[in-house]
């Protein structure tokens, strides 16, 4: 079984390229080049495996946002992205994975506080802004349509922010509740804490956890690794970014 695993593993992206760059590296003349090549395939191995994404996403990543919020007048949902035009029973357009986990868990949580829902994401790329769409599938999970509002004209978190504490000023909102990705929450409470706006963290979607337990197949290359791996150096980034900037 793992020696199939193995094989598969090598043959298919990312780890066909790994072994692409390795072999490249095994015939090239110069040793520069060689060593370049090994170099980048070695580096690229290691974050496609669950180890370095783990190690990655583990300090964005804190397991006591994992609670129902108590005490909030409100919640906040920031978008995380749509798939503008994909077919769905309620009609075109869906949220991206990460979204309908933030969606699932905001109808969760208004089920058991029945809290207004901000929900948060203009138009990134295409014609429908992100909040459009998200609000369709919460009301189709049970969540009052009154109780929903919008917030259409967001491109990224910082404007997300900037635009959800001007409506909890507007509403009378003073003890929201940020609903995102585990590993997106740490860049949001601090571009909330920046702008004034103290929120709850309410996470979902983990990608890993403390304590984890790894085998040999862990350290195999996969695409959903890489993948975590470039999330996190992104949030990384975002962060860095955004402090610079203040």
């Amino acid at each position: 079984m793992f020696l199939k695993k193995l094989i598969t593993s090598f043959l298919i992206p990312p780890g066909f390229f790994v072994s692409a760059l390795f072999l490249m590296g095994l015939f090239h003349e110069k040793k520069r080049w060689k060593y370049l090549l090994w170099i980048t395939g070695f580096v690229l191995w290691a974050l496609s495996t669950a180890p370095v994404s783990h190690l990655l996403l583990l300090p964005l990543e804190e397991i006591n946002w994992a609670r129902m919020p108590k005490g909030i007048d409100s919640l906040v949902i920031l978008g995380g992205g749509i798939r503008e035009y994909a077919p769905d029973i309620s009609g075109l357009g869906v949220p991206s994975d990460d979204s309908l986990c933030r969606i699932v868990l905001g109808a969760r949580v208004y089920r058991e506080l029945q809290v207004p829902i901000i929900v948060s994401g203009g138009i990134v790329a295409g014609e429908i802004p992100e909040a459009r769409i998200m609000k369709k599938f919460l009301v189709d999970l049970g969540v009052a349509e009154h109780m929903v509002i919008l917030e259409e004209e967001s491109r990224d978190t910082d404007d997300n922010i900037s635009r959800v504490k001007e409506i909890c000023i507007r509403m009378g909102f003073k003890h929201p509740a940020i609903v995102t990705s585990a590993y997106h929450m740490k860049r949001a409470l601090l571009l909330a804490k920046s702008k004034g706006l103290e929120a709850v963290p309410v996470a979902t979607d983990f990608k890993t956890w403390p304590n984890r337990r790894f085998y040999s197949y862990h350290f195999l290359p996969e695409a959903g690794c890489l993948r975590n791996s470039a999330i996190a150096i992104k949030e990384y980034m975002g962060m860095a970014y955004y402090g610079i900037k203040r």
